[in-house]
C-alpha cells in the first residue's frame, strides 16, 4: 500500500508499519524515482505529447533513423509485443512512419515524422527541466558522480543479464 506524508513514508510493511525511503532497497527507490519522473514527463508533454514509454523509442529514432522493430527492441530493452503495440500507437498518432526495409522486404524501417520529431524535441526539453528539478540541489560534480555511479550499476546489471550496455548510457539524453 502506498502512502504519502511528510516523513518520507512511501509504503507500509506487511504488518502495516510505515516504511521509510531510508529503509527501502536501492531497487525500490530507483523504481519509484523512475515512475515519478515518468509521471512528470507525461504531465509536461501534455495529452497530445509523447508518452514516457514512447520517449526512448523516439530518442533512438532521432539519433539513428531507419531502425527496424527488432533493432528498437534491442536498443530500448523491451519485448517484441510491447514494442509492436507502442509502435502501432505511435504510427496511429502520426509520430512515426514505416517504409519497406531496403535489405529485407519482410521488415520495415521506422522513422520519426515531422510531428514526431517536434514532439521528441519538446520532450527532450521537458526531460532537461525534470532533471534540473530532480538534481537541482546538487552541484555539477555531484550530479556527474551520481550519473557515473548509475551508469556503473546499469552496466553491472546488463552484464548479469548477458547484455551489452546501450549506447544511451554512454552520453545520450
Amino acid at each position: 500500500m502506498v502512502s504519502k506524508n511528510a516523513q518520507n513514508t512511501v509504503a507500509v510493511t506487511a504488518n502495516g508499519a510505515p516504511m521509510s525511503l531510508d529503509d527501502a532497497s536501492f531497487g525500490y527507490v530507483a523504481a519509484l524515482l523512475s515512475r515519478l519522473m515518468a509521471q512528470l514527463l507525461k504531465a509536461r508533454n501534455g495529452p497530445n505529447g509523447l508518452l514516457p514509454g514512447q520517449y526512448p523509442i523516439a530518442l533512438e529514432l532521432l539519433h539513428r533513423s531507419g531502425l527496424t522493430q527488432a533493432e528498437l527492441c534491442r536498443c530500448v530493452r523491451v519485448e517484441q509485443g510491447t514494442m509492436a503495440n507502442t509502435l502501432r500507437r505511435m504510427e496511429r498518432d502520426a509520430f512515426i512512419a514505416r517504409s519497406p526495409c531496403p535489405n529485407d522486404g519482410r521488415q520495415s524501417v521506422i522513422r520519426l515524422t515531422s510531428k514526431g520529431l517536434a514532439l521528441t524535441r519538446t520532450a527532450m526539453g521537458n526531460v532537461e527541466e525534470i532533471n534540473r528539478l530532480a538534481l537541482g540541489a546538487f552541484d555539477f560534480e555531484t550530479q556527474a558522480e551520481l550519473r557515473r555511479m548509475m551508469v556503473s550499476v546499469v552496466e553491472r546489471v546488463d552484464a548479469a543479464l548477458g547484455l551489452e550496455t546501450s549506447h544511451l548510457t554512454r552520453g545520450g539524453a
